[in-house]
């Protein structure tokens, strides 16, 4: 296989993993990163094309970055940002956007068969409960969004103007919506937790009953991967998981993967909630308490897509890299 992909935002986390899989199935691959400084010592990287962008630089050369392009990836954009006012926003809007759109446009203009845009989750909103008539709630492609900060927001609105520019022309698009990713070099808040844990912290826990739904960065890469090489891919949105887990369920797998005790102990969840507003972590709270799961079957059907690996192991993988980046 000799196609050329492109894949923005390629030194970051999903990027870094995305990148030797693409390679190894025979993609010749060109790669972003922002900033000329972050080319450092990638030029002769894996027989990778490095190139420098910014999704809100007014003299990119969209010629020389799309040229010869079969598909892109678009992993490139400002991610966790759930607040904010003023630049911000605006920040956000700019980046997120509009340097999405303006990337589809010039990627149509230049020819590009597929547009593979990484989106969220949270463009559903936080999630809630986890029964509604004694059934689990399991979001769907046909669910309805419900985008409560400017991140998802942003989201839905870079998936409608690529939803524009592709109904336009003849690029395809694929929107991908996955939950909370995990893996080597995480950030944010499932990075956090891994502090936690190892630290051996009591958290207050143990009675929560909820769900939600994650996906290891591996298994996430290989559905890109299928996105990539499946006609029936074309001008789909697909939700992706891997795995659906409590939150102490996975705080104990966590610590058995570190040779640590989970030092769980209960607590009412109106008080935890209390104790969130109190701190300032509320939104933090809602996501460790409440429910969000998704439904993968429309791409495990459509495209016959299962993840490679699973949870325990990719948690072991995980915890392998967070133990390691501490020696």
């Amino acid at each position: 296989m000799n196609h050329k992909i492109l894949v923005t935002g390629a030194s970051g986390f999903i990027g870094r993993a995305l990148l030797p899989i693409l390679q190894d199935k025979g993609f010749s691959v060109r790669a972003t990163c922002r900033t000329e400084t972050s080319l450092e010592g990638r030029a002769a990287a894996d027989h990778i094309e490095w190139i420098g962008f910014d999704l809100v630089d007014a003299e990119t050369d969209y010629g020389r970055l799309l040229n010869g392009v079969d598909a892109v990836v678009h992993l490139a954009g400002r991610a966790h940002v759930t607040t904010g006012h003023g630049d911000a926003t605006n920040d956000c809007r700019t980046v997120n956007i509009d340097g999405t759109e303006k990337l589809a446009r010039a990627a149509a203009k230049e020819g590009v068969d597929r547009f593979l845009f990484l989106s969220s989750v949270k463009v559903y909103g936080e999630g809630g409960e986890l029964y509604k008539n004694n059934k689990i709630q399991r979001l769907t492609e046909n669910d309805a969004p419900s985008a409560q900060d400017i991140y998802a927001k942003g989201k839905l609105e870079a998936e409608d103007a690529i939803y524009n520019v592709c109904r336009a022309g003849t690029m395809h698009y694929v929107i991908l919506r996955p939950p909370l990713v995990f893996g080597p070099h995480v950030r944010a808040n499932f990075l956090q937790l891994l502090h936690v844990v190892h630290r051996g912290y009591p958290l207050p826990f143990a009675s929560v009953n909820n769900l939600r739904s994650f996906i290891y960065v591996g298994n996430l890469c290989h559905a890109i991967l299928a996105c990539l090489v499946k006609p029936e891919a074309a001008d789909q949105l697909f939700l992706v998981s891997d795995s659906e887990i409590s939150t102490p369920d996975l705080i104990r797998k966590i610590a058995y993967c570190m040779d640590r005790k989970a030092r769980l102990f209960p607590m009412p969840l109106p008080l935890l909630k209390m104790l969130g507003k109190m701190t300032g972590r509320s939104n933090q709270i809602a996501r460790l308490t409440g429910s969000l799961v998704v439904d993968s079957t429309k791409i495990r059907q459509h495209l016959q897509w299962q993840p490679p690996c699973s949870l325990d192991e990719g948690l072991k993988e995980t915890v392998d890299w967070y133990k390691a980046r501490r020696v």
